[in-house]
């Protein structure tokens, strides 16, 4: 899951492991921003916060690949609009040149008591089977030829 999550970011190099090598990174800032949930009865409500002094750009996307963009100014908390009751990733971007800052994303990741388990997604696990079903009656009567 995460690792689908972390897949979202642009310029966020992931290796075929699912692991994010940070050495192709280089010079990373200190992630300006921080995610922060409580539990309501409907699961995580969530907030972001910038913990810095400087106003950012963001984006950010949830497990259910929902998101949005927007400002963030010096010390301020804005509610995140999610249904996703078990993580959120964010971005910061500066907002004169439009650049994300290479940081580590902010990850938010919530286990309320009672929320429901999230539903996976279907992957490619190898053990599926393939219905079966009657075979079609053939259409090309004539030989193929391959023109190149």
């Amino acid at each position: 899951m995460l690792h689908n999550l972390l897949t979202l970011v642009p310029g966020l190099p992931v290796d075929l492991t699912g692991l994010i090598d940070l050495s192709k990174v280089g010079d990373l800032v200190a992630q300006p921003l921080s995610i922060l949930h409580t539990c309501g009865p409907k699961g995580p409500q969530w907030k972001l916060k910038n913990i810095s002094d400087k106003t950012y750009g963001f984006g950010w996307f949830d497990t259910k690949r929902k998101g949005d963009t927007g400002q963030i100014p010096p010390g301020g908390v804005i509610t995140l609009v999610s249904s996703a009751v078990d993580a959120i990733l964010a971005t910061p971007f500066d907002l004169v040149t439009g650049n994300l800052l290479k940081a580590i994303p902010a990850i938010g990741v919530a286990e309320c008591p009672g929320t429901p388990t999230p539903a996976t997604e279907a992957t490619d696990t190898g053990t599926a089977t393939v219905p079966v079903s009657t075979p079609a009656d053939a259409v090309v009567t004539d030989k193929v030829y391959y023109t190149g």
